[in-house]
């Protein structure tokens, strides 16, 4: 029996919708991080990262000179701020085939389960879910309650319990 406590866990007022949108849409230009703080993202661009790491600061527009402090202590590690994790294709589509699970049978579901079977299964599913405005709602919701259980999940991961606000 190990006497190992676990983590103390802290309360955080975040914006859970905005953490799961991050989540899904990521960035190709940088990465955004958590402030376990005060709940904030920071988006900080690959670039403002070298440019910071390598102390070249001139130059630098108004928002990167609001958080080139959140960029140095991302360098260097600081527990401060986390990584927001990107939800990746793989996970996208579980989502999707647990939605058309759950789908009553009949011609809807046999559609959509045809449309994630084949190629192109992301734009198929959503070329289908045009033929039945209902379904499509649902599937927005559905969807959304699944991404806002990941950020749920990942925040538990980092030890936060979330405070919506």
């Amino acid at each position: 029996m190990s006497d190992a406590q676990p983590a103390p866990r802290k309360v955080l007022k975040v914006d859970l919708a905005d953490i799961a949108a991050t989540m899904e849409c990521g960035s190709e230009i940088g990465q955004s991080y958590l402030d376990v703080r005060s709940g904030e993202i920071h988006l900080l661009e690959d670039d403002l990262l070298r440019r910071v790491e390598d102390d070249d600061l001139d130059g630098l527009s108004d928002w990167e000179k609001d958080v080139v402090d959140v960029a140095r202590a991302v360098l260097e590690g600081s527990d401060d701020y986390r990584k927001i994790p990107t939800i990746d294709s793989a996970e996208s589509f579980d989502v999707m085939r647990d939605f058309v699970a759950q789908v009553a049978e009949g011609p809807a579901r046999q559609r959509l389960e045809r449309a994630i079977a084949g190629p192109k299964p992301f734009r198929r599913f959503k070329d289908a879910l045009l033929d039945y405005p209902d379904l499509r709602e649902r599937w927005f919701a559905f969807d959304s309650r699944a991404k806002d259980e990941m950020a749920r999940q990942w925040l538990k991961e980092i030890g936060v319990d979330p405070i919506e606000p």
